[in-house]
């Protein structure tokens, strides 16, 4: 025989379920290393000269920035933390041109939209 659970028991559980996933932190990824990215020189750092200063990617790629350049290969480092109320997101492409380090783009969410059409910094 079945123990008999209540309808009652478990929409307290979902309940309780909901509310305790919002006080939860998600994170995903590390921090991308922003601060070493100086120590690298570009046409001349190779793939173990990234590895070793900014660790390993989480995921490789390709792109093509422009038609009339080459395309370049591209690592990607990402790290999302939310808190259920706000969203960080920072990512970081590093480009490879004939397998040398070429540069990077760094794209943070330091900054939300608060108040329509005005650009405040998140606390």
């Amino acid at each position: 025989m079945r123990p008999h659970v209540s309808f009652r028991r478990v929409c307290i559980a979902a309940c309780l379920l909901l509310v305790l996933a919002g006080c939860i932190t998600m994170q995903y990824g590390t921090p991308p290393r922003v601060e070493r990215l100086s120590t690298l020189t570009p046409g001349v750092a190779g793939p173990a000269d990234v590895l070793q200063t900014l660790g390993e990617p989480r995921g490789k790629g390709a792109a093509r920035v422009r038609a009339s350049l080459a395309p370049r290969d591209v690592w990607f480092y990402e790290y999302v933390q939310s808190d259920g109320k706000a969203v960080d997101l920072k990512i970081l492409l590093v480009f490879f041109l004939d397998n040398r380090y070429d540069g990077y783009m760094w794209f943070a969410s330091e900054e939300a939209i608060t108040k329509q059409g005005s650009m405040e910094p998140v606390k």
